[in-house]
């Protein structure tokens, strides 16, 4: 049940991959049929089917509530987990988990879980995280288990008013839990850095120390455990689903080999669900558990599938994609139902209800018998990596760099996945004021910039997953004004008449003139890479704008009207350290001079361990230069990870500094002195912006939300 979110924004790569496939014919939905026979396969057992699903249940007159965040009138607000500080969205979610007597919904969220109450989905507890919640599991309708990407196993008491119980603190990612009949948590964790770590199930009785038993050396992403069975099911990044026998804890067997994705158990542990290929050879495959021979497999009119759960009784299964949710009848395979698409869905103990995870981000309970919706609950989209400007913001739609492999939740990033859409918010509010897309197929945004008047948005597009463009958008019609040739990073001058970017290849430093999009010609060098991907933020103007600095572990400024070196600031930094620790290519170098043009403050990366087994072996360090006399004035250290983003308060006199320890620092810019450190997040800060008053500082990070922090009360 973890992070089905994952697989989803991996389908939405596949989809539109295959979009260009013959679409499958619409079927029509049917009645929820009442199944009165076992389902038969020739030559194979015939599982148990529990009895027929009960009544629909009735809400009468029960009226749609209002969700009044906590304890902030905001409209997307999540809940305020410090004084000033306001948040702006609630996370997105990872898990649906009902509790055995069905009365209360656990949604496990990038920054904490939250608990509801089934009949009138009112918000009765929020349980805050600093790290990303990837499952919880329910002991008994009073204890509820949660885990997290950091290796956090929390126990709680929610009765009432939510406590603390255990915590079980590990140093690896939490991937899915279980409870077994005696009443022993399992937990599924990450073991080791990178692709080639492996996987353990811990037994942890809450009484004696847990035991630790190594089960695979495949990377996972997903987990399942029965209880009636003792069988943990894995899905692994080498898209295989692997069976673990929780009493021998070993590996038994490979169910499903090469392109298997999504999985459900049955309650009883009877049939496993997998599906298997994508677009137009896409399969849904039911095995018996047993025998681990196929019982049946049908195509699967969704070119892949994030999610599948099968009904308490067994004979429903359902199936999510970004565009459709399928409801089947698992003895006839034949289609019951489809419903708008989401990313998760869950069942109610009883299978009356069916509680899912639309693409947008809403919560949605239904009945299952005729898919009416009961109760819709908004503000779980997910807001992507933002640029601030005034009054608004614009963020990418999704999510990029989400990794499992992320030891503290962070957002390592084996891979990077946005998406085709900027959506613009009001910044007060966080609602969406509008959006833009391009017409190109194929197509996905990986960076935008604001210009200095928040006139113009430059964004740098994926056209089929090879070609990059320039797109220029007029920010207040959405106008497309131009389409260029390039690719990161992008850099407005503080005019917004010319903007620095990349070349599409060789990484030549291009410069544009916005009106006529033509080409200067001026030559500027390369912009500093990782592994062929260029720095995404290492572009920054002069307040002046007739300087440009080159970011890496060493400065270059160059004259804008000439394109001629005027010199290189040395750190004396190792440069080597940046192809380890920058993984998705956006957290390299980064800078911005000072208002005045006086001083530049950049980043590298200092060596914490010579153990190259730990991914990121450095921290981030933030270096200030003086300008005119191109020296090194001091080195910053203050951060545990790399440092993601930076940015000067309007007046010069703040420094603020985010990273992927989750962690902001707000600097005396004069001399360097930490003022505070700013804790919220549970996720890697991917951007910083002060209010022109300086009174304010916002922030967005990984964990799909911006928080507003109030300066006036933190910093003292």
């Amino acid at each position: 049940m973890f992070n089905r979110l994952l697989a989803y924004f991996l389908s939405i790569v596949l989809l539109v991959a295959c979009s260009s496939q013959p679409q499958q014919p619409t079927l029509q939905p049917t009645n929820t049929p009442t199944l009165t026979r076992s389902p038969t396969f020739t030559n194979i057992p015939t599982p148990t089917i529990t009895p027929t699903l009960k009544r629909s249940p009735t809400f009468t007159n029960i009226p749609t509530p209002t969700i009044t965040p906590m304890p902030t009138p905001l409209p997307m607000a999540g809940p305020v987990t410090k004084n000033g500080m306001t948040r702006l969205g609630k996370g997105w979610i990872n898990d649906l988990t009902f509790s055995p007597n069905g009365k209360l919904l656990s949604v496990a969220t990038s920054i904490g879980v939250y608990l509801y109450q089934v009949e009138t989905m009112e918000l009765i507890s929020f349980l805050p995280s600093d790290a990303f919640v990837k499952d919880t599991v329910f002991i008994d309708d009073k204890t509820l288990v949660t885990g997290a990407s950091n290796g956090t196993t929390t126990v709680w008491d929610i009765d009432s008013r939510p406590k603390v119980l255990e915590v079980l603190q590990r140093k690896d990612p939490v991937v899915a839990l279980g409870v077994s009949k005696d009443k022993t948590i399992l937990i599924i964790e990450l073991d080791g850095n990178g692709a080639s770590g492996s996987v353990n199930v811990i037994n942890w009785d809450r009484v004696n120390p847990e035991n630790v038993y190594k089960v695979s050396s495949e990377y996972v992403f997903n987990g399942e455990y029965s209880s009636v069975i003792n069988v943990v099911v894995l899905g692994t990044w080498m898209d295989n689903i692997i069976l673990v026998d929780t009493k021998k804890m070993k590996t038994t067997t490979t169910i499903c080999s090469g392109e298997c994705g999504a999985f459900a158990l049955s309650q009883n542990g009877d049939i496993l669900a997998t599906t298997k290929g994508w677009g137009d050879k896409a399969q849904i495959i039911l095995w018996d558990i047993t025998s681990q021979k196929v019982l049946t497999k049908f195509k699967n009119p969704e070119p892949s599938t994030s999610d599948l759960a099968f009904s308490p009784d067994g004979k429903l299964l359902v199936s999510t994609s970004p565009t459709e949710l399928n409801l089947w009848n698992v003895e006839t395979t034949e289609l019951v139902n489809t419903f708008d698409g989401a990313t998760i869905a869950t069942f109610s103990p009883d299978g009356l209800l069916l509680v899912t995870v639309s693409s947008d981000g809403n919560l949605i309970l239904r009945e299952t018998n005729n898919g009416n919706m009961i109760f819709t609950i908004k503000g779980f989209a997910s807001i992507g990596k933002t640029t601030f400007q005034g009054d608004s913001m614009a963020s990418i739609q999704g999510l990029e760099g989400m990794s499992v492999m992320d030891i503290a939740g962070g957002g390592s990033g084996f891979y990077s996945l946005d998406w085709g859409s900027i959506i613009f918010r009001d910044i007060s509010t966080g609602e969406i004021t509008h959006t833009y897309n391009i017409s190109e197929e194929n197509s996905r945004v990986s960076s935008i910039a604001f210009s200095s008047d928040g006139k113009l948005l430059a964004s740098v597009w994926e056209i089929n997953y090879k070609e990059k463009i320039l797109v220029i958008f007029d920010v207040a019609t959405g106008e497309r004004l131009q389409t260029l040739k390039g690719s990161d990073p992008i850099a407005f001058s503080p005019d917004s008449s010319i903007l620095a970017t990349g070349a599409t290849r060789d990484h030549i430093l291009v410069i544009w003139d916005i009106a006529s999009g033509e080409k200067l010609p001026i030559s500027l060098g390369v912009v500093p890479a990782r592994g062929g991907d260029p720095y995404k933020k290492s572009l920054v103007f002069s307040p002046d704008g007739s300087t440009l600095a080159i970011l890496s572990d060493k400065v270059i400024l160059r004259d804008v009207s000439t394109g001629k070196q005027i010199k290189i600031l040395e750190s004396g930094l190792d440069p080597d350290l940046g192809f380890r620790n920058f993984p998705d290519s956006d957290t390299g170098a980064i800078g911005q001079f000072s208002p005045d043009g006086e001083m530049l403050v950049s980043t590298w990366l200092v060596k914490i361990t010579d153990d190259f087994s730990v991914w990121e072996n450095a921290k981030g360090v933030i270096i200030l230069w003086d300008v005119i006399k191109g020296e090194k004035i001091a080195i910053l250290e203050g951060h545990s990870k790399p440092i993601t983003a930076l940015t000067y308060s309007t007046d010069g006199t703040l420094l603020a500094t985010g990273a992927k320890d989750n962690t902001i620092i707000v600097w005396d810019a004069k001399n360097g002195n930490q003022l505070k450190v700013l804790q919220g997040h549970s996720g890697a800060i991917n951007s910083l912006a002060f209010s022109p008053d300086g009174k304010l500082l916002y922030s967005s990070s990984l964990d799909g939300t911006v928080i507003i922090w109030n300066l006036d009360q933190l910093l003292p």
